[in-house]
């Protein structure tokens, strides 16, 4: 279920560099996304208007955010998860085409500041279709695989005679196996131009099963396994989802995605507690903020175990929990959730 959040003037949403998998929508406010542009270190501002979403890139592409997003003057903001918000734009054609303007706009800036930064340089300025096939390079050196997709697709897609046709589908499978493993290997080595030909990834046949490492194809296999297991805990198979999460230990996930892996014991855990399996549940989660004591999901945790040692008639053990998170900032439905259990069992006596 979606949440609302509340800010005070000057407080920060999110730094830049954060990991998280919330899309927000600003309901009501002023709230201003700082970022750096790609052609120098200073930075850049952007200010939202109420129902606009940010946060969606880095949230849908699992990478870290890009900007840091502050109230101005204070402000309410809805915050989704990312399942919830592909429900929304299952229903909302709308919201889909509001969405591809915005990433669309910022292409085309960031088209300009790439060919800005050329012809600062001192170099000829290329051909529109070298252009966008650089800018996809900038993304994929930079890990970023979710724009360097696009950038790709738009480059096959506007220019499909273009010269440099055949590498960019060999980056574009490079850019999905960074996005599916967090490889770090991936990227290019310098830029290819009309004058310098084509680098050394431009002879990777992709094909080739040595392309691979035998430990890049088990880390492929659990990012597989782990996508799969969070789709069946979004659909509510939760037997399924844990028979999954068995197949694979959690921990090696650590090494393909530490946002992987802190998803992943969380969504393991609920599964526990929506089976009603609660004494499981009350270790998984206890397990879940103890290695991870800076979550976002502090508050949800919390709930879920004070809701386990409720449902196992442990009442004074459930009353300390939802006090604990009906006094946890910021105030938001989970708070009213805790408040009202409380309250609940405080009446029985």
């Amino acid at each position: 279920m979606a949440i609302t959040r509340n800010y005070k003037a000057g407080a920060v949403v999110y730094f830049e560099g954060d990991k998280s998998g919330e899309i927000y929508v600003l309901k009501s406010g002023n709230l201003t996304l700082t970022y750096r542009g790609i052609e120098t270190t200073s930075y850049m501002t952007e200010k939202l208007n109420e129902g606009d979403f940010f946060g969606v890139k880095s949230s849908l592409a699992r990478y870290k955010r890009e900007e840091t997003a502050q109230t101005a003057s204070g402000g309410t903001v809805l915050v989704l998860t990312i399942q919830e918000f592909e429900d929304l734009a299952k229903k909302n054609s709308k919201l889909v085409l509001k969405m591809l303007k915005i990433f669309s706009t910022q292409l085309r800036r960031i088209g300009k500041q790439a060919a800005s930064l050329i012809s600062s340089s001192g170099e000829e300025t290329p051909e529109p279709s070298l252009s966008l096939f650089k800018i996809g390079d900038y993304y994929l050196n930079d890990k970023k695989f979710d724009q360097a997709l696009y950038a790709f697709h738009k480059y096959i897609e506007c220019f499909p005679t273009a010269e440099y046709v055949s590498q960019a589908r060999e980056r574009i499978e490079l850019a999905k196996r960074g996005i599916s493993t967090g490889f770090e290997g991936v990227g290019t080595e310098g830029e290819t131009s009309e004058a310098e030909g084509t680098n050394e990834l431009d002879e990777v046949n992709l094909d080739d099963d040595s392309f691979m490492d035998e430990s890049d194809s088990e880390e492929s296999k659990i990012s597989e396994l782990y996508q799969e297991a969070v789709k069946l805990v979004s659909e509510s198979q939760f037997s399924e989802a844990l028979e999954t999460f068995s197949q694979f230990e959690l921990s090696q996930l650590k090494a393909v995605n530490k946002s992987f892996y802190e998803n992943a014991s969380f969504e393991k855990s609920y599964c526990y507690y929506e089976l009603g399996q609660y004494s499981e549940a009350v270790g998984a989660f206890t397990n879940y903020i103890k290695e991870h004591p800076k979550t976002e999901r502090m508050k949800s945790a919390l709930l879920h175990i004070g809701k386990s040692h409720n449902s196992m008639g442990e009442k004074n053990r459930a009353i300390s929990f939802f006090k604990k998170v009906s006094g946890l900032p910021p105030k938001d439905e989970l708070n009213e959730e805790a408040t009202k259990l409380l309250k609940d069992l405080e009446d029985k006596g």
